[in-house]
């Protein structure tokens, strides 16, 4: 029986990658795909492997060892990496949404979860990764897997999976950067220490890589980040960004809401309402995000649709979430964190894990 499941799950994993090929070949020859930020990943890569600088030449903000992760691509023409991206960041996508779905044992119906699945691939925010070929798509399903993993799979079996999403999750920190704290607190509060010795050891390796093949890495990397024009203008990728910092709204007003994210850690643990609560918040605390990165969405969404049942406030709970996705449509995107912090807040924060 049991070698008979290994075949099965061998000629499933066979089928998959050929499948896989064939959409790669298929999209790097029939579609015109030109992803902005892609391209610009794809070239930092390429001049970091040849040791040199992208950093200032390229619109590139990603720390050195992102080159490693590009590594298989940048083996292929531009055009087939692009294809062989986008289905890597719809198959992350799609994940993520399974991954959200089996934690909060909702909907219950297979059939419902499905629906669930198709509906976030084609979500506002993913259609915006897409395009662009953002690797908060990557960034996102990363941050939800350690999330998932620290909360309800803290054993050393699953250590080095944990560390490895930490760390990639770290190619864009600020976009997750309040439930990383909380998965590092929730490791320590465990004392799982060999996840937390492979995270370190892992971001140890990259580093070194960056300093291999850019000495000075850390300090282009800093002037980049200083000199990085975010609100976007003539000649970048970026068309012009106001966010609520630049709308007046201080970032501060943020912070009693991190505390309560932090107090719920502290009262309950690593729940899906805590990390439900901490993506939207972290969205806030940060003065700078874009649409695309609200794909670390998912599961606060999921989440408000999931404890409405039981919630007085349900009618306007829903309403806030069914609002958040439509938002990005109508360019109202910057309020969508604010939004979707609000949905939560207004369910019980009890949950089925």
């Amino acid at each position: 029986m049991n070698a008979g499941l290994g075949r099965q799950r061998l000629l499933l994993w066979v089928a998959l990658a050929l499948l896989g090929g064939v959409g790669v070949y298929t999209l790097g020859r029939a579609l015109p795909i030109a992803l902005i930020d892609f391209e610009h990943y794809y070239a930092a890569g390429q001049a970091l492997w040849q040791r040199q600088n992208p950093y200032g030449a390229i619109e590139f903000f990603a720390p050195p060892w992102m080159a490693l992760l590009l590594a298989p691509l940048l083996a292929l023409p531009a055009r087939t990496a692009s294809a062989a991206w986008v289905l890597l960041l719809v198959a992350a996508t799609g994940g993520a949404a399974g991954l959200a779905t089996t934690w909060l044992r909702y909907p219950p119906a297979p059939r419902a979860r499905l629906w669930v699945l198709v509906l976030a691939v084609l979500a506002p925010p993913a259609l915006f990764v897409y395009i662009t070929g953002q690797v908060t798509g990557l960034v996102g399903p990363a941050a939800l897997l350690a999330a998932w993993l620290v909360a309800t799979r803290c054993e050393q079996r699953h250590a080095g999976l944990t560390a490895g999403a930490l760390w990639l999750a770290l190619l864009k920190p600020h976009v997750v950067a309040l439930l990383l704290m909380l998965c590092g607190l929730e490791l320590l509060r465990r004392r799982a220490w060999r996840p937390l010795a492979l995270f370190v050891a892992l971001v140890a390796a990259g580093a070194l890589f960056g300093f291999v093949v850019l000495p000075g890495w850390p300090a282009a990397l800093w002037q980049a980040w200083r000199e990085g024009d975010y609100l976007g203008g003539p000649g970048l990728v970026a068309a012009g960004y106001r966010g609520l910092a630049d709308l007046g709204v201080p970032g501060w007003l943020w912070l009693p809401l991190a505390g309560y994210a932090v107090y719920a850690w502290w009262r309950q643990g690593l729940t899906a309402y805590v990390v439900a609560l901490a993506l939207p918040v972290g969205l806030l605390l940060v003065p700078y995000h874009r649409s695309y990165d609200q794909v670390v969405l998912l599961l606060p969404l999921l989440f408000i649709f999931a404890r409405t049942r039981a919630a007085s406030f349900s009618p306007i709970a829903r309403g806030l979430a069914l609002a958040a996705l439509v938002m990005p449509l109508a360019g109202l995107s910057v309020a969508v964190p604010l939004i979707v912090a609000a949905g939560v807040l207004l369910v019980p924060p009890v949950t089925p894990d």
